[in-house]
């Protein structure tokens, strides 16, 4: 959830506007980046698949990824042999 919720931030612009679109103090939106004793709810999964224009499904299950890593091997892309436009 932490990279749909880093994905989510950078489109918009910040956590404190995301914060802002979906209705939750900014801490929070901190606490679920930074803390692993921090856990997100249920609310805040919904939240965020409406803010992110994504399903809870895909929000929870880590479908939407980091967009600096391949989907498939978890590599950063330009890292060894992933390569962005490309197959590896």
């Amino acid at each position: 959830m932490r990279a749909a919720v880093r994905n989510t931030a950078r489109a918009y612009g910040g956590n404190a506007v995301l914060a802002e679109v979906m209705g939750v103090p900014a801490d929070t939106i901190s606490g679920v980046l930074t803390s692993r004793k921090h856990r997100a709810s249920g609310t805040f999964a919904i939240r965020l698949a409406r803010a992110a224009g994504a399903s809870v499904e895909a929000i929870l299950t880590g479908a939407i990824s980091e967009a600096t890593r391949c989907n498939t091997c978890g590599r950063r892309i330009g890292e060894g042999r992933v390569k962005a436009g490309g197959a590896s």
